[in-house]
C-alpha cells in the first residue's frame, strides 16, 4: 500500500516514513499543498495521511478534497496536534488522529485504520 503523507515539518514527516515503512507501507512526503497535488498528479495513492495546518497555502481538508475528487473511495486520515473537533472539516468517511511524538504508534493506528478501510 503507497501512501502520501502531507506534512509541513520535514523531520516529523521523514520520522513518519520510517515508521510507516516499518509496519509495511510505502510512504511519500510532501511537504506543502503544492507538493501534495504534484505528488497525486504524478502517481496513484492507496491513501493520504494529511497534518491539518499545513502553515502556509491550503490546509489538510483542502488537499483531501482534491484527492477525493480523483479518487473518491481514497482513505483519508487526519493527523494534527489541534483539537480534534476542528475535523468537523473533513471529508466524509476519513478519520482523525492526534498527532504524538511517538511515530510508531501513530504508524501502527494508521495501520490499523487502513486495515479496516481495504
Amino acid at each position: 500500500m503507497h501512501v502520501l503523507i502531507v506534512e509541513n515539518d520535514p523531520r516529523d514527516c521523514e520520522l513518519l516514513v520510517h515508521a510507516l515503512t516499518g509496519v509495511g507501507l510505502r510512504a511519500t512526503c510532501a511537504a506543502t499543498d503544492l507538493d501534495a497535488y504534484a505528488a497525486m498528479a504524478a502517481e496513484p495513492f492507496d491513501a493520504l495521511v494529511t497534518d491539518i495546518d499545513l502553515g502556509a497555502g491550503t490546509t489538510g481538508f483542502d488537499v483531501a478534497r482534491q484527492a477525493r475528487r480523483t479518487w473518491p473511495d481514497l482513505p483519508v486520515i487526519y493527523m494534527t496536534g489541534l483539537d480534534l473537533e476542528t475535523a468537523r472539516h473533513a471529508v466524509a468517511g476519513s478519520v482523525a488522529l492526534p498527532k504524538s511524538g511517538d511515530y510508531a504508534e501513530l504508524a501502527g493506528r494508521i495501520a490499523e485504520t487502513l486495515g479496516r478501510a481495504r
